[in-house]
């Protein structure tokens, strides 16, 4: 089962170390798994490259 995470944590983790997508994408799986998903105040269900090409 997937969990659903803000992409506001996302973007926190962008602020505290700049890097790449790739390396953002596997710290976001480090962090929260393979098949996470992510939600907005009022959109969800985004995969990782759904949300960034919604950033």
């Amino acid at each position: 089962m997937s969990q659903e995470i803000h992409a506001h944590k996302v973007l926190n983790l962008l602020k505290a170390t700049p890097m790449s997508e790739s390396e953002l994408q596997t710290v976001v799986e480090q962090q929260f798994g393979a098949d996470v998903r992510f939600r907005t105040c009022k959109l969800d269900g985004f995969d990782f490259d759904s949300l960034m090409a919604f950033f």
